[in-house]
């Protein structure tokens, strides 16, 4: 397995509701971007 980037949970802020967007991956048309998605929530 190669890591490409990591979430770190415990170092996020609070962020405003307007400045973020929720991502539903199953909304996701590119299958690539989709498995690179849940391979990281999978790994936090």
């Amino acid at each position: 397995m190669h890591i490409l980037s990591i979430l770190d949970i415990k170092k996020m802020i609070p962020v405003p509701t307007d400045c973020y967007e929720r991502i539903d991956f199953n909304e996701l048309e590119d299958i690539r971007y989709k498995d690179l998605f849940q391979k990281e929530y999978a790994f936090c």
